[in-house]
């Protein structure tokens, strides 16, 4: 599995520290999205709300993009966990887990293999899509940014077929996540230390 390049900067997002002389930092979650899903885009066609028709997928695409969804980086915050300790629960990367963090967990590559319009092995040289694995000290805001938000196609189906695939990224990753965390506490199993079950499997 290849890695990104390296870029000039890395994501300013994630180098946002917990605290400044022992206060925290307000206002995170605005940073994040103004960095991440923010677009200059000013045409509706463009829109995941525009070319999603299903209230499901509409949702989990919203949620995803204002940060309230089910990754730890949102609900570590009402325990009072710094954002430095809200790691993903099912890959042994100990990495924060973010919304750029489902770009590059284990759990989630047979997931990204399938979605071909959204990820490719070479992007270089398709042209398309962001690696199937990215090394996240190396890849820039204005890279997770271009990736959540299509450039201007100029064509109508390809903006729809990319927010069908999208959103459907995101509900299977929400399912896999909720599966593989069930069956690690049915088994007894610490989630960070073991492989994929069975029915994980591609």
């Amino acid at each position: 599995m290849p890695m990104m390049e390296a870029a000039d900067t890395a994501s300013l997002v994630r180098r946002v520290p917990d605290d400044v002389a022992g206060r925290p930092i307000k206002g995170f979650k605005y940073h994040t999205y103004s960095r991440w899903f923010s677009t200059q885009h000013t045409d509706r066609m463009t829109t995941f709300w525009h070319n999603l028709s299903r209230f499901k997928l509409i949702q989990i695409v919203a949620q995803f993009r204002l940060g309230a969804h089910w990754l730890n980086i949102e609900s570590g915050r009402f325990n009072k966990q710094p954002r430095s300790a809200r790691l993903c629960s099912c890959c042994s990367m100990l990495d924060r887990e973010d919304e750029l963090h489902m770009l590059s967990c284990p759990l989630y590559y047979f997931t990204r293999v399938d979605h071909v319009n959204l990820f490719t092995e070479f992007p270089g040289q398709s042209g398309k899509g962001i690696p199937l694995s990215i090394n996240l000290n190396q890849i820039t805001d204005d890279e997770v940014c271009g990736f959540m938000n299509p450039p201007m196609f100029g064509n109508q189906e390809q903006y729809r077929t990319f927010w069908q695939d999208f959103a459907h990224f995101l509900a299977t990753c929400k399912l896999k996540r909720s599966v593989y965390i069930e069956a690690c506490l049915r088994q007894g199993l610490n989630t960070l230390e073991h492989s994929l079950p069975d029915c994980l499997s591609p």
